[in-house]
């Protein structure tokens, strides 16, 4: 039972599954109390609920219990080895559970260096957050266990340790952060701009610092330090520093020292500063 919450997303996944349930349940009890399946319309209805039913199944399965099972599996009777990523492909897919930010599905070429059989090569599917895209690029080693009848079966265990050297500001020589600190930081930015977007204030600001740090974010996209001179429509203005926003390398020009932006902030609280728009119109 406990792998089975596990699998799921935790009990936040395994109530909104349970929920979904006894929806699908008290909707095919009405129709059958309601006497619907004397008619051509009802015996429709239930075809319909029955193909919901088993798209809703077949889906979960293909996505979440199928790999994990089978990734406890190969836990469990996989064999060791060091691959080497020869190629990183998004496939399209995400998957977010519990709130999180969604992780993008991945297709990774590998060359697997087995301790007791050829080299060989292999394709495996992977969910990724924007935050360890620079722990899969090519030329990276991962730890995994393969399936000894079916090679092909890949199980990662962990990735080299991301080279990227994590700072507020270039000249910052303390260590750099773990990346699960990393992760829980942007998180943490990414849930205070979405807060401010919906209850910020907006006004017109100049940038008077920017730092790009040598974090990139689901590719090159790299996370930047601004300090902002904030021009509210009443009030006095005020500066803002450790504004940190994540932007496309192509539009790093936008974000130098002195041009203006929009920005959102909350009036209870000025030290609460976001970039809404790159441009004030």
């Amino acid at each position: 039972m406990k792998n089975m919450i596990k699998l799921v997303g935790g009990w936040g996944g395994m109530i909104g599954i349970i929920g979904g349930a006894i929806g699908l349940v008290i909707g095919f009890s009405a129709i059958v109390s309601s006497g619907a399946l004397s008619s051509s319309g009802g015996v429709m209805a239930v075809g319909g609920m029955a193909v919901v039913i088993l798209f809703f199944l077949g889906t979960f399965w293909t996505f979440l219990i199928g790999p994990g099972l089978q990734a406890q599996r190969l836990d469990k009777i996989g064999e060791l080895a060091d691959a080497k990523i020869i190629s990183l492909q998004e496939n399209g897919s995400s998957l977010a559970m519990n709130g999180a930010i969604p992780k993008a599905g991945v297709n990774l070429t590998l060359e697997v260096h087995p301790k007791t059989r050829p080299v060989y090569t292999a394709v495996t599917t992977t969910y990724i957050s924007m935050f360890e895209m620079q722990k899969y690029q090519p030329g990276n080693m991962l730890k995994v266990k393969f399936d000894p009848a079916a090679p092909q079966k890949i199980l990662i265990l962990e990735t080299t340790a991301p080279t990227q050297e994590y700072s507020a500001t270039v000249q910052n020589a303390s260590p750099a952060p773990t990346h699960e600190q990393i992760e829980a930081d942007m998180n943490a930015v990414a849930a205070e701009q979405q807060r401010l977007f919906q209850v910020g204030t907006e006004a017109p600001a100049t940038i008077k610092e920017s730092v790009e740090t040598k974090v990139t974010v689901n590719g090159d996209n790299p996370v930047l330090v601004l300090t902002l001179h904030v021009e509210p429509a009443s009030g006095p203005a005020f500066d803002a520093s450790n504004v940190k926003i994540v932007t496309a390398r192509t539009s790093l020009a936008k974000f130098q020292v002195g041009n203006k932006v929009l920005a959102k902030y909350d009036p209870q609280d000025l030290t609460k500063v976001t970039v809404f728009r790159s441009s004030v119109s």
